[in-house]
């Protein structure tokens, strides 16, 4: 698990492309795909905001520095078909909802939901 609190954004986001660029054994097949979308992300208005992490495969994005089990976040896992799917959790074990995408929409989604993480977060 990668979790960033790194107080400048861009090396919060790249410890998390490093992570996955790192995933090199050719066993997980989307892993060009999520380093396509982490380096997207990454460039977002809303990405100096959030707090990146991961758990496996999944991308976790939280609206607060560090690890807290009963705050809001959301998952991102990508496939190797170019389909995005966004889970959002009301706390650790209790999923809200879950929503999949083209990879070409997946950044708007993403921005969407860190501006919702984001209205439930205490930091500005």
């Amino acid at each position: 698990m990668v979790s960033s609190v790194d107080n400048d954004p861009q090396n919060r986001w790249d410890a998390i492309y490093v992570f996955y660029e790192d995933v090199s054994d050719g066993s997980w097949k989307p892993r060009d795909a999520m380093l396509s979308f982490v380096a997207g992300a990454s460039q977002t208005a809303l990405a100096e905001r959030v707090y990146p992490s991961t758990s496996h495969y999944h991308l976790c994005v939280h609206g607060k520095p560090g690890y807290h089990l009963d705050s809001p976040f959301f998952s991102v896992m990508v496939d190797e078909f170019g389909q995005v799917e966004f889970e959002m959790w009301r706390k650790v074990g209790s999923l809200s909802g879950r929503t999949k995408c083209k990879a070409a929409e997946a950044l708007a989604v993403f921005n969407q939901l860190c501006e919702g993480l984001l209205s439930m977060t205490d930091i500005p």
